[in-house]
């Protein structure tokens, strides 16, 4: 009458848990190199007392990228929820960045007296490293695979047995 739920099968946990461990090592990648990013910009700032003071831009990189790693912890729905969220979050911080990039080069570019020789910048954010561009490459292609994943388990779930 009732049939027993399939027991999970090792190629079965490993599917489950395999855009989790991405998402993890995503954020902790992405927590550990901006934290560096952050204390390079303290230093600076320490260092050259006509300097400006160091952006947040970093530490709001650093706390969505760490709001993500406590979800995916959680291992529930909720938590996949909130770290698509917190990614969302870390594309809103390197939207942002962008658009101050773009103003900055902007003004850069007018009131330079020879604008071709001014090098062009990664993705047009200022101050960017390579690393920079992937690691939103990589919260592009996580955040999309999480979101996928989201909506697989809502299927699953729906499904009459």
């Amino acid at each position: 009458m009732f049939e027993p739920s399939p027991k999970p099968s090792a190629e079965r946990l490993s599917l489950v848990y395999f855009p989790i461990a991405v998402g993890l090592v995503l954020c902790v990648f992405g927590v550990v190199s901006h934290s560096i990013r952050i204390y390079r910009e303290i230093e600076i700032v320490r260092r050259l007392p006509g300097a400006g003071p160091a952006k947040p831009l970093h530490a709001f990189l650093i706390l969505a990228f760490l709001i993500s790693m406590i979800g995916l912890l959680l291992c529930s729905r909720l938590g996949l929820a909130l770290s698509i969220f917190a990614l969302g979050c870390v594309l809103l911080v390197y939207a942002s960045w962008y658009e101050a990039s773009f103003r900055e080069w902007k003004l850069i570019r007018e009131f330079s007296p020879v604008p071709e020789l001014i090098p062009s910048h990664a993705l047009g954010l200022l101050n960017a490293s390579w690393l920079d561009i992937a690691i939103l490459f990589a919260v592009v292609i996580v955040l999309a695979w999480q979101i996928k994943f989201l909506i697989c388990t809502f299927r699953h779930r729906e499904e009459p047995k």
